[in-house]
């Protein structure tokens, strides 16, 4: 018959469960980020989806604030009240 002190049975025990409960421990957190990942990810993914037609919105509507003013510019060029600024393409000689 073997017998061991009931602290020697603790320090065994502990010492041969510790990677175990600390792999364990590990999986746990883990799990726990990607979790609290996956719910910031979609969030955000919500978020961003909300304002994307404001943005859209905006985006086109600073297209319709620019396009009177290429039209006036283009008015004036073709009325000849201001100089093409247009140059032809250089040419090359070989």
């Amino acid at each position: 018959m073997f017998c061991i002190s009931e602290q020697d049975l603790s320090e065994r025990l502990i010492k041969r469960l510790r990677p175990h409960v600390a792999d364990a421990v590990n999986g746990m957190i883990r799990t726990a980020v990607q979790k609290q990942m996956a719910l910031f990810t979609y969030q955000l993914q919500q978020t961003l989806s909300e304002q994307a037609p404001d943005l859209v919105e905006q985006l086109f509507g600073l297209q319709r604030e620019k396009n009177p003013e290429r039209h006036q510019i283009r008015n004036e060029i073709q009325s000849g009240k201001q100089k093409s600024v247009i140059t032809p393409p250089l040419q090359v000689s070989d």
